[in-house]
């Protein structure tokens, strides 16, 4: 076993640790035993293996002596000091002061010299050629000597002033820094005019710090004319005249102005805060999730704004004539891992884009990557602590606020104009302008000077959705998998596995924060079977009592895009689930639902062509009969009331419509005839056109016919 190494503190050193000062109180085999100079009833106990890595560390500093007497009355001198932190010629004229007090007290102790100066002129000539010899070995350091050379040679000192530093070395308990020169620090080399000249230069000089971006000089030359002008008027008051700097003095005033006060006002605020930026490591994340950070990107690429499937189907002459226009696109970053957690791509910013971002963040996106074609999942997400944003409008919105707070985290949005505190997003941002635009036709580079006379619009081939098809096969396949800077050169997703295994990820929200951070907002009408969304009935105990106490009123609900199976709908104030009466829709989205809505119309409309010869030969067949026999009995069809066809839309024709036809002969084409669809009861308006616009026609409570009406679903 590596036994380490003891050290030992004084009684009269100081220690400097966590921010507090310690004295050294007992030492032993464990360790160190230190105790607070400002709190004496606080202890503090340091083993020595500890005290080994400390003295390593910044935080912890050690002043040998600093409580002695010889120390103390040197910081009544204010020379308490490290002779490392001197300037170097002072640094030079401590060491040949102390190497002169040295030689000194080498003779005097051998009994070869005395402190009287008779005795001692022997002694300053030899320490002369010593010191002239030091200083030719110091201007050379063993280099060959060269003919005509100059070497700066330094004598020693008189007597009197080696007897000065002598004792004022033997006053201070034998510290080097007794010895420093000091004469630098007298006489007055700043103030050379009055308090009032000062202020009215100090009044003049601050037209050099505007937009204007005058020249020194000429700020110069004003100063000088405003100085003759106010001492021409103090003369004829009988008052003092003030000083006249030269110009090149004034000039070296306005070189004293504060550097961050001139660029902001010469060159705007922003300009100064970029050119005066102070990075550091930036914020320390622990956790996955813990920090999301989002921004937005106008992308470096011109798109054609169509839909992707028939580009190929379109003549040049047309294609040419298709709007064309840059994209924005919005990225979700965790900072602990650096993984893309939410992309979107929009044609412009909103704030119901960067809810949409963000509730992506928070949800699995492997269907997303397997969509794509990725070689590997996007599974990268939870529920967030934080989210960081600029002060753009998408970002700085009731909309976004309310849906962050919803969702269990909070929000922060940093200053304007400082990319450099969202240094996440901006360097990937970066890597998409330099590594994926340029394997992009109609690239518009980042400025005019590098895009030069290329038009972008004429060499845009890409759309918004290839473009995010683009986006998404690099972030997952590429840039999770490339090592990356920012947290050691490991890979994004290697660092997302690590953490997760070990702290875990936090739960995205629950069914109901999820609708109410991220769900969409609808308005439907109550009944009896509850509430009708994209052809769907959603209903509950709840619902229906509700529904008894308010007849066909008005209800706000909240649609999970990404799952059907229930809602939540306002009931008197209180937010409550309504279930499908469909089965198995649990995980199905509004997206797949339309999409096997509109298959299954497509299915009925091919199979109402198939029968089309049939239905055309029935109609025919029934206007036969009906036509022989009115011929016979020579019967005129029978004039309806209006208390019977009230009857009859009230009973057999709810909800459905007839589409009538002017001449029975000749037959007519069933284009014509099925000119609007089948039979369908007209839907209310607001709602989604999702709907099935079939509506259920009750059973007659009068009537019972023998016929019913048929051919559609």
């Amino acid at each position: 076993m590596k036994v380490a190494p003891i050290f030992r503190i004084y009684p009269h050193d100081k220690v400097d640790y966590n921010g507090a000062t310690w004295r050294a109180f007992a030492h032993g085999p464990n360790g160190v035993t230190l105790r607070c100079s400002d709190n004496p009833e606080v202890f503090d106990t340091i083993s020595h293996e500890k005290l080994r890595r400390l003295l390593k560390a910044p935080h912890f500093k050690i002043w040998p002596g600093h409580y002695s007497q010889s120390s103390a009355r040197l910081r009544a001198l204010g020379t308490e000091e490290l002779i490392a932190d001197q300037p170097l010629w002072q640094q030079q004229k401590i060491r040949d002061r102390l190497f002169c007090i040295q030689r000194w007290f080498t003779e005097e102790d051998a009994g070869r010299v005395k402190r009287t100066p008779l005795n001692a002129k022997p002694f300053i000539t030899a320490l002369d050629i010593e010191m002239m010899k030091r200083c030719i070995g110091r201007t050379l350091q063993h280099k060959k000597r060269q003919t005509g050379q100059i070497v700066e040679v330094t004598f020693g000192p008189s007597f009197d002033t080696l007897m000065r530093w002598v004792r004022k070395y033997e006053k201070s308990g034998y510290n080097p820094l007794s010895l420093k020169d000091g004469r630098c620090n007298s006489g007055n080399h700043n103030r050379k005019f009055c308090d009032e000249t000062y202020a009215f230069i100090d009044t003049q000089i601050l037209a050099y710090a505007s937009p204007e971006r005058r020249y020194a000089n000429e700020v110069a030359f004003e100063t000088q004319l405003a100085i003759d002008d106010m001492n021409e008027a103090r003369l004829e008051a009988g008052q003092n005249q003030l000083g006249r700097p030269c110009a090149r003095q004034i000039e070296r005033y306005i070189s004293e102005l504060p550097p961050f006060l001139v660029k902001c006002e010469r060159e705007g605020i922003d300009r100064a805060r970029g050119i005066f930026n102070c990075s550091s490591t930036g914020l320390e994340t622990l956790l996955p999730c813990e920090r999301f950070e989002m921004d937005g990107w106008k992308g470096d690429v011109m798109l054609l704004l169509h839909d992707a499937g028939i580009s190929s189907t379109l003549p040049p002459e047309v294609l040419q004539r298709m709007p064309r226009s840059r994209v924005w696109v919005y990225v979700v970053i965790d900072h602990a891992t650096r993984c893309v957690v939410g992309l979107r791509v929009v044609l412009k910013g909103s704030a119901d884009e960067t809810v949409r971002a963000l509730e992506m963040a928070t949800r699995d996106k492997t269907a997303i990557s397997d969509a794509v074609g990725t070689t590997f999942n996007w599974v990268e997400g939870g529920g967030f602590s934080t989210v960081v944003s600029d002060q753009g409008s998408e970002f700085a919105n009731e909309q976004f606020e309310t849906a962050a707070i919803s969702a269990l985290g909070a929000y922060e949005r940093n200053p304007a104009a400082a990319p450099s505190l969202r240094g996440v997003n901006e360097r990937l941002f970066g890597i998409f302008s330099t590594k994926i635009t340029p394997m992009m036709s109609g690239r518009t580079f980042g400025n005019i000077f590098e895009r030069g006379d290329i038009d972008p619009a004429s060499t845009a081939a890409l759309t918004p959705e290839q473009l995010l098809r683009i986006l998404i096969w690099y972030v997952v396949d590429i840039y999770h998998r490339t090592p990356h800077a920012g947290i050691g050169y490991v890979a994004p997703s290697v660092k997302w596995a690590e953490l997760t295994k070990e702290v875990g990820t936090s739960a995205p929200p629950d069914g109901y924060r999820m609708r109410a951070a991220f769900g969409e907002m609808i308005t439907r009408q109550v009944d009896g079977t509850g509430v009708l969304v994209n052809g769907i009935r959603y209903t509950s105990p709840k619902l229906r009592k509700f529904f008894i106490d308010n007849y066909m009123c008005d209800v706000d609900i909240r649609v999970d895009p990404y799952d059907i199976s229930w809602v939540v709908v306002r009931v008197d104030d209180n937010w409550i689930a309504a279930y499908s009466t469909i089965p198995d829709l649990e995980g199905v989205t509004s997206e797949e639902w339309a999409e096997a809505n509109l298959a299954k119309k497509r299915k009925g409309q091919v199979q109402f062509e198939r029968d089309l010869p049939a239905i055309r030969k029935a109609i025919a067949a029934i206007r036969k009969i009906n036509g022989d026999a009115a011929a016979l009995v020579g019967l005129t069809p029978k004039r309806l009331t209006a208390d019977y066809i009230n009857q009859l839309e009230e009973e057999l024709f709810n909800g459905e419509e007839v589409i009538p036809w002017r001449d029975p002969e000749p037959v007519p084409d069933v284009g014509q005839v099925f000119t609007g669809g089948m039979p369908t009861g007209q839907p209310k308006q607001g709602e989604n056109d999702l709907e099935s616009p079939i509506v259920e026609a009750p059973k007659p409570s009068g009537l019972k016919p023998k016929w019913t009406l048929e051919g559609g679903e």
